[in-house]
């Protein structure tokens, strides 16, 4: 007769810890399902277990809004359990008083009345997420002005999903205390954020700027291009839909060397302007990733065509170039941009070509008249991805073009 298999409380306690972590690497915060909390709620010894284990208890969630009483007395647990180690912590807030729109002052009250327990914890934050609409999220970026963060590595401030973003383009100081020195991502989306000197972007690996988030420099004449490195910066998204928000100024002195990707949402027309390329790409050596996306532009309106330059940039400031990617751009950027990119881009081995679909035909048809001057010329011509609801086979196959089909909801 077979041996029954060993009940969960029969395995030791370093492999009943080890089991609760897996249930964890994936868990984001606002998930309903937390193993450390449910397992300290099955027996005596595993309420034991659980909470004698601190690496357990280090997502700290700080929930500002509805039933916020509960949530702060929960998150007071955590800190507590967690004991030394590090931690990820998540605040959401919107407005906890039906009239702290009209009253910022209510709202700065009660958000340092929920937040404050977290503060003495700063230096134990190795990420920390803050997402809130603008009233509750200058109240927070107010708790957190003087902190210091000596642990950060992600920082993230974003409005909440289907937020409509305003004009008055909540300006955040935090952490002035001092550059925080482990900071490898920062993600930032409907709002601004100060950096008060160069040292924050010393250690700064991934930067994304959507939805009118941007930086902004307390003393930006300061920040030239030999006094602002971004020695690690290796991925940049950057939304030009509001680039004056961005006041870097204009990427100008971004000098990136190690930067691999970067990706330009909504660009279009003048983003392209050859009087500004050059002095952005020639500080990136090691750009291996170009991608253009958008939504749309106003040439698919039946209004006039936005600027285009009268010249790219020399190809040679592409020297590591090996993919292109086109999403939702008009036929006449396509054609122009492949055009100057195919073939003398010698490393250039991908190109994603996403066309608006009303603009299907018009873009295809351009693209194979530019492989076929290309291909008299005896130039190399890369792998093309296109869109599978988007795409006719026939031609491409028929001419020995490679192809890859994507899903174009992978592009939005």
């Amino acid at each position: 007769m077979s041996e029954s298999p060993p009940s969960l409380l029969s395995l030791p306690n370093e492999l009943l810890v080890a089991i609760i972590a897996v249930g964890q690497e994936a868990r984001l915060p606002d998930d309903d399902f937390k193993p450390e909390w449910t397992m300290s709620r099955v027996s005596s010894r595993l309420r034991a277990l659980t909470i004698g284990a601190p690496e357990l208890w280090t997502l700290v969630e700080i929930a500002l809004h509805a039933g916020f009483g509960r949530a702060v007395e929960k998150s007071k647990l955590y800190l507590e359990r967690s004991q030394r180690c590090k931690v990820w912590a998540a605040v959401r807030g919107q407005p906890m008083h039906q009239f702290s729109w009209s009253d910022p002052r209510v709202e700065k009250r009660l958000v340092a009345e929920r937040l404050g327990h977290i503060l003495p914890h700063t230096h134990r934050i190795w990420r920390l997420d803050i997402i809130a609409e603008s009233v509750s999220m200058n109240a927070i970026g107010a708790m957190f002005r003087d902190a210091a963060a000596p642990s950060l590595e992600h920082l993230q401030i974003v409005p909440p999903p289907n937020f409509r973003r305003d004009r008055s383009h909540a300006v955040l100081e935090i952490f002035t205390a001092g550059a925080p020195p482990a900071l490898a991502v920062l993600k930032l989306s409907g709002f601004m954020l100060v950096f008060p000197t160069p040292q924050w972007t010393a250690s700064l690996v991934r930067l994304e700027m959507q939805r009118g988030g941007g930086i902004v420099w307390v003393d930006e004449e300061s920040f030239t291009a030999t006094t602002t490195p971004w020695p690690s910066l290796d991925f940049l998204h950057i939304d030009t839909s509001l680039l004056y928000s961005l006041t870097i100024p204009s990427l100008r002195s971004l000098h990136a060397p190690a930067l691999v990707e970067l990706t330009i949402h909504h660009g279009h027309g003048a983003v392209f302007d050859a009087t500004a390329l050059p002095t952005i790409f020639v500080k990136f050596p090691a750009l291996s990733s170009l991608s253009f996306v958008s939504t749309g532009c106003n040439c698919e309106e039946g209004m006039p065509p936005m600027h285009l330059p009268s010249q790219f940039p020399p190809l040679h400031l592409f020297p590591a170039l090996s993919s292109l990617t086109l999403i939702n751009q008009c036929p006449t950027i396509t054609t122009n941009m492949l055009e100057h990119f195919l073939g003398p881009a010698p490393l250039l081995d991908t190109v994603t070509v996403c066309p608006p679909k009303d603009t299907i035909e018009n873009v295809y048809t351009a693209l194979q008249a530019v492989i076929c001057s290309k291909r008299g010329s005896a130039q190399a011509i890369p792998k093309f991805r296109f869109p599978r609801a988007r795409f006719e086979q026939s031609y491409w196959t028929a001419n020995g073009v490679g192809v890859e089909l994507f899903d174009a909801t992978e592009a939005a």
